[in-house]
């Protein structure tokens, strides 16, 4: 389909009506501009989105399901690099600055984004850690051996030294050979958006195949647990990937699980990543 009203870039928009899923492609070196960022009312920048990226409307709200493969930058209309959130939908409906216009209001749609390191999307082409894999490996790993911070060791070998974070969202590979791979499970709102999903992500080289599954949970009855929905997605030769649920004014699962597989300077990286609190399960 064209790209949405007022948003220009070499990427690809494509409603997958059958899987109830949009998807954004982007190439090497992609790029995309906001699109429309200022609106009268709220039901105005709903019908927005809705119109742009085909989604469910729930009362009065949005819910859908995104996957993205490749990584984006955002620029302006001279094709200058901006604020990049990392979020297609946040970029689109955001100006330069990210900040979204509601009638007279102006709301940065940033705040998640930055109130913790946790929180910063991936996918972003002007964030490129592969010149600095090394420090980062050796960061971790120092700290991990003191039984400092918020990583585990989960493996130091002639292979790959590998990292888990003790929530547990992310888990970080660094292959002997050199590169990154990250696994990362996500779960956040900004204000009445939210988001919640995982992701594949390399630097110094690509990814010769990558799967995520996932599993959506909310509770009921004495928080119980109870899947409300299972997705997956899968993406090859490429450096970034992800699937994701979203919505607007629409309510939000309680808790993601994904199992994430990768195949990165020939060897097999498998992991389990999670975003959420936990819940009961029962039988």
């Amino acid at each position: 389909m064209t790209l949405p009203d007022g948003s220009k870039g070499n990427y690809e928009l494509r409603i997958d009506k059958a899987a109830g899923k949009t998807r954004f492609t982007f190439p090497t070196n992609a790029a995309m501009t906001r699109g429309k960022c200022e609106f009268k009312s709220p039901e105005e920048l709903l019908k927005y989105i809705e119109t742009s990226v085909g989604v469910v409307s729930v009362s009065n709200g949005l819910r859908g399901t995104i996957a993205r493969s490749g990584k984006y930058q955002k620029v302006d209309q001279s094709g200058n690099p901006v604020l990049t959130i990392g979020d297609p939908i946040l970029d689109l409906i955001s100006n330069d600055d990210g900040r979204v216009v509601i009638g007279r209001e102006g709301i940065y749609l940033t705040t998640a984004e930055f109130s913790s390191s946790r929180y910063r999307s991936g996918g972003i082409r002007s964030i490129d850690l592969s010149g600095i894999s090394g420090a980062l490996a050796q960061s971790q790993l120092l700290s991990s051996a003191r039984g400092e911070g918020d990583f585990v060791l989960m493996e130091a070998s002639d292979r790959v030294v590998s990292f888990a974070s003790t929530n547990p969202s992310q888990l970080d590979f660094y292959p002997t050979g050199g590169g990154h791979i990250r696994f990362k499970a996500w779960k956040k709102k900004n204000w009445a958006y939210w988001s919640m999903g995982a992701e594949v992500e390399t630097w110094g080289g690509d990814f010769k195949s990558a799967r995520i599954d996932s599993t959506y949970i909310d509770t009921f009855y004495a928080q119980t647990c109870f899947v409300v929905k299972t997705d997956s997605d899968s993406d090859t030769n490429d450096d970034y990937v992800d699937e994701y649920e979203w919505g607007v004014n629409a309510p939000q699962p309680i808790r993601v699980e994904s199992v994430c597989n990768a195949l990165f300077k020939n060897q097999q990286f498998t992991g389990y990543v999670q975003a959420g609190p936990t819940c009961f399960q029962v039988g």
